[in-house]
């Protein structure tokens, strides 16, 4: 379900991009969604979505060429290539996970952590720290 609802959230941006005229980032929403959850069946509907917009978008201004859209496995390598990946999880839903992640971690680094019984157990056994 976590998985599901991470996927979901990244159709919802690329849904967000697509009526902001934002295609780039729309392609990029949805090849995240895609490489979480590629079973999810709303990957289609919004990649249908994109490229209605992507013809829309082309009929309106004739002179530029539409860009065709790269498979979900030429994406990651765009993304390195021109460094608009880190951008993207710099901000968005990844960048706001690392943040709450960061942020966690500072309040509760002086936590002391209590010994469970698998603890115990672990180094009894001669595992663990």
């Amino acid at each position: 379900k976590g998985i599901e609802s991470i996927s979901d959230k990244y159709i919802a941006l690329a849904y967000s991009a697509i009526k902001s005229n934002d295609t780039q980032r729309a392609r990029t929403y949805i090849s995240k969604a895609e490489e979480i959850w590629p079973e999810s069946t709303k990957i289609n509907t919004a990649n249908q979505t994109l490229q209605a917009k992507i013809d829309e978008n082309a009929q309106q201004s004739p002179a530029e060429e539409p860009v065709a859209e790269p498979s979900s496995q030429e994406q990651p390598q765009q993304t390195a290539e021109t460094g608009k990946g880190s951008e993207d999880e710099s901000t968005g839903l990844v960048g706001g996970v690392k943040k709450w992640f960061k942020e966690s971690a500072e309040k509760n680094k002086d936590v002391k952590k209590e010994e469970t019984a698998s603890d115990k157990l672990i180094k009894s056994m001669g595992g663990g720290e």
